[in-house]
C-alpha cells in the first residue's frame, strides 16, 4: 500500500473512532438527561405527596382547634351545672318547708328542718370547693377579711377578730367573698 492510502486509512480510522466517541458521549449525555428527567419526575411526585400531606395536616389541625374551642366554650358555659343541680335539691327542701302550715306542735321540727337544710346547703357548697373562712377568735388577716370597726376589749389580743358581721368564703384557693369583721384594740388604761 502506498503511504498515502495508509495515511487515509489511519485518518479514516481516527475519524471513525472520533465519530464513535462523539456518539458515545451523546448517548451518555442522553442517558444523563433521562436519569435527571426521571429523578425530577420522582421528586415532583414526592413534592406533590408532601403538599397533600401538609394540606391534610393543616385541615386536621384546624378541626382540632375548632373542636378544642367548642369544648372550652361548653366547659365555661356549663361550668356551674353541677352546683346548680345540687342547689336545686336544697331549694326544693326549702320550698316544701315553706308550704307547711306552722303551729305550736310542729314549730320545733320546722326550725330543726331549716337548720338541717342549711347544713345540706353548706355541704353542697363545700363539695364544689366553696368553704367558709374561719376567722372568729383568730388574728385579723387582711387577705381574707375586711375590718369594719375596732372595739377595745379587755383580755383580747389586739388585732384578734371579735365578731364576724358577714361570713367570708373561699372558692378553692381564691377569696370569693371577704369576711366583714370587728377586731379588738388594746383596752384604754383606766385613770385613777
Amino acid at each position: 500500500m502506498s503511504d498515502e492510502k495508509k495515511h487515509e486509512n489511519v485518518d479514516s480510522e481516527a475519524s471513525s473512532e472520533k465519530k464513535q466517541q462523539d456518539a458515545s458521549e451523546q448517548n451518555e449525555e442522553s442517558n444523563v438527561f433521562k436519569i435527571d428527567e426521571e429523578e425530577s419526575n420522582a421528586t415532583s411526585l414526592k413534592l406533590q405527596e408532601k403538599e397533600k400531606e401538609l394540606l391534610y395536616l393543616r385541615a386536621e389541625f384546624d378541626n382540632f382547634k375548632k373542636q378544642s374551642l367548642k369544648e372550652r366554650s361548653d366547659i365555661l358555659r356549663y361550668a356551674g351545672e353541677m352546683i346548680a343541680r345540687d342547689l336545686l335539691n336544697t331549694l326544693d327542701v326549702f320550698e316544701k318547708a315553706l308550704e307547711q302550715e306552722i303551729d305550736e306542735t310542729n314549730y320545733k321540727n320546722f326550725v330543726e328542718g331549716i337548720f338541717l337544710t342549711a347544713e345540706q346547703l353548706k355541704s353542697d357548697l363545700k363539695k364544689h370547693g366553696v368553704e367558709e373562712i374561719d376567722c372568729k377568735g383568730k388574728p385579723f388577716d387582711p387577705n381574707t377579711s375586711e375590718a369594719l370597726s375596732q372595739i377595745p376589749m379587755p383580755g383580747a389580743k389586739e388585732g384578734d377578730v371579735l365578731e364576724v358581721m358577714r361570713k367570708g368564703f373561699m372558692f378553692r384557693d381564691k377569696v370569693l367573698r371577704y369576711a366583714q369583721v370587728v377586731t379588738a384594740t388594746a383596752a384604754p388604761e383606766a385613770n385613777n
